[in-house]
C-alpha cells in the first residue's frame, strides 16, 4: 500500500533560495512546478528532478519541501527512490504566472530583443508566412509590428479568443479572424492558457534569444 507523505525523506538541507514574499514561489520554484507538471510520469526521484533544471541535489530538495509547504505540491511516495508528485490547483495558477515573469524580466533588454524579433519575424516570411496576429495585449506590440512591418508580414492585434479556441473579430476591423494557411497566431505575455491551434508563445520566441 502506498503511504501518503509530506515531504520526501532526504536530509534537511539549509534553504538555499533568494528572498521572496511567502506565499510566492520564485522563478526557480516556478520551473520545478512546470517540470513536474509537464512531465509524462510524475513519479520520478528528486536526482532526476535536480539533473533535468540543473540544480543541486540539496536545492531541489529545499524547493520541493517550499512548494509542499505552500500548498502547490503533494507528494506519495512509491518506492525508496521515487515519488509521485502532484501539482495541486493553486500550483497550476503559479505556473501560469511563469511565462509573464519571464518575460517582465527582459523587459529591460527589450532593445537588444528587437533584432532577434526581427530575425523570427525574417524565418517566418521566408517560411511563407504573410500575417503575423498578436493575440492579447503586451509591452512588446509596438516592436514585434516594427518587425513585421520592416519583413514585409501583415500585423494584426486582437484582445479575445472565442471558447472553442477561434479567434474572436475585433471590433471594426472588417475581418473574419481567418484559417490562413500563412497566418502564425503569436499569444502575448499575458495570456496564460488558450485552446487557440499553432499558437506560439511570445516569451517562448524570446527564450530562444541568446545575446
Amino acid at each position: 500500500m502506498e503511504d501518503a507523505i509530506a515531504s520526501p525523506d532526504q536530509p534537511d538541507q539549509p534553504d538555499q533560495l533568494n528572498d521572496t514574499p511567502q506565499d510566492q514561489p520564485d522563478l526557480r520554484d516556478l520551473d520545478v512546478l512546470a517540470h513536474l507538471h509537464a512531465v509524462e510520469h510524475p513519479r520520478v526521484s528528486q536526482r532526476s528532478i535536480s539533473n533535468a533544471l540543473g540544480m543541486s541535489l540539496g536545492l531541489t530538495n529545499a524547493i520541493l519541501r517550499r512548494l509542499m509547504d505552500k500548498g502547490f505540491l503533494l507528494a506519495r511516495r512509491i518506492n525508496h527512490n521515487n515519488v509521485h508528485y502532484l501539482v495541486t490547483p493553486a500550483g497550476i495558477d503559479q505556473i501560469s504566472r511563469r511565462s509573464y515573469l519571464y518575460l517582465r524580466r527582459t523587459i529591460g533588454h527589450v532593445v537588444r530583443y528587437k533584432e532577434h524579433l526581427r530575425t523570427f519575424c525574417r524565418s517566418q516570411h521566408d517560411a511563407g508566412i504573410r500575417e503575423i496576429i498578436l493575440v492579447g495585449p503586451s509591452d512588446l506590440t509596438f516592436i514585434l509590428e516594427w518587425c513585421c512591418e520592416k519583413e514585409e508580414i501583415e500585423f494584426r492585434q486582437i484582445f479575445e479568443v472565442e471558447p472553442e479556441g477561434s479567434l474572436k473579430p475585433s471590433p471594426n476591423s472588417g475581418k473574419s479572424h481567418p484559417n490562413r494557411g500563412d497566418s502564425l497566431i503569436v499569444l502575448s505575455e499575458n495570456i496564460t492558457e488558450t485552446k487557440v491551434p499553432g499558437a506560439i508563445a511570445l516569451y517562448n520566441i524570446l527564450l530562444e534569444y541568446k545575446p
